[in-house]
């Protein structure tokens, strides 16, 4: 991420929604109150927003978009969209079984903390991410936002998330959590991956963590299946190239060693079967290679809040 900016992934993203919104397709999959925030979000952030959400309006532009998109990585689009959906889906089943609180690490501009804290006033809904990003977040959302919503901001790459975690009165080291990393741990080197784990592990009861990761191709590289050179220039130009990565076959080892228990790997494919009828679940190529885990703590003991001098 570049100083002082948003991070460019989270303004994508935002895009995407934008445009698949518009389009009769997808639209389904898109909460209305999403689309727009996201507006909302696309102006703040974006120099030629307002342009570009007009532009989105017209079949003609988001039919070039497509094209463009199958060109430079097939399927994203729809692929951010549809692992949103998930994830949104499994914190709801874990908030109606008694979780009380989500936080969300790196959430960039996603509405899902935004848009359960008044469906669920008894759960504290707790974000940190890159103070740029957060900045433009808290201005489009500033006044309406309810007490049990807390927008925290460090830099995840170089700080350990629980140093601000545990200053915040919000957050409760003993509550049962659903500690989501959506589209980050990739950025992270395995240190700061590790350090994350670890901070899921330490809740206790039905606690779980949902995160999507990178499987490493077969030469080695972190990318998706079919992008090519044009999205690793993207990403390192934008300081936001991938770094971590783990094989599926390995991942309930890895977090066996750190305190978790591995409960579910979803695929792009899965994602596609679920949510999308099958005519538009055409032949052409998807977004390949990036999964969504879903793991849960093994911790029944309590966690000692330090005291902060």
């Amino acid at each position: 991420m570049q100083n002082g900016r948003p991070s460019s992934t989270a303004l994508l993203i935002a895009k995407s929604t934008c445009l698949l919104s518009r389009d009769p397709r997808y639209r389904h999959l898109i909460p209305p109150e999403t689309a727009k925030i996201c507006d909302r979000f696309v102006m703040a952030a974006s120099p030629g927003g307002i342009r570009f959400l007009r532009a989105t309006h017209s079949g003609w532009f988001r039919a070039a978009a497509i094209f463009m998109e199958r060109l430079i990585l097939p399927g994203i689009m729809i692929h951010y969209t549809l692992r949103k959906r998930f994830i949104e889906e499994s914190v709801r089943e874990r908030l109606k079984d008694g979780v009380r609180q989500v936080i969300m690490l790196g959430a960039g501009f996603d509405t899902l903390a935004y848009r359960l804290q008044r469906e669920f006033p008894d759960v504290a809904f707790i974000e940190l991410d890159h103070p740029a990003t957060q900045r433009v977040k808290v201005e489009v959302l500033s006044g309406a936002l309810s007490p049990n919503l807390a927008y925290l901001s460090l830099d995840i790459s170089t700080r350990d998330p629980s140093e601000v975690l545990l200053r915040c009165p919000a957050y409760d080291p003993n509550d049962e959590t659903i500690l989501i990393a959506e589209g980050l741990l990739m950025y992270l080197d395995a240190t700061a991956v590790g350090t994350i784990i670890e901070l899921a592990a330490q809740h206790q009861g039905r606690s779980a963590i949902i995160f999507t990761f990178m499987e490493p191709r077969k030469d080695g590289q972190i990318a998706f299946q079919h992008s090519g050179k044009l999205v690793d220039w993207w990403l390192k130009r934008r300081g936001e190239p991938f770094q971590w990565g783990i094989r599926r076959e390995d991942l309930s080892d890895y977090l066996s060693q750190h305190g978790l228990d591995l409960e579910r790997i979803v695929a792009p494919d899965e994602l596609r079967v679920e949510y999308l009828p099958e005519p538009v679940r055409d032949g052409s190529r998807h977004a390949n290679g990036d999964y969504i885990c879903v793991a849960r703590t093994r911790l029944t003991r309590a966690i000692s809040r330090p005291t902060i001098l």
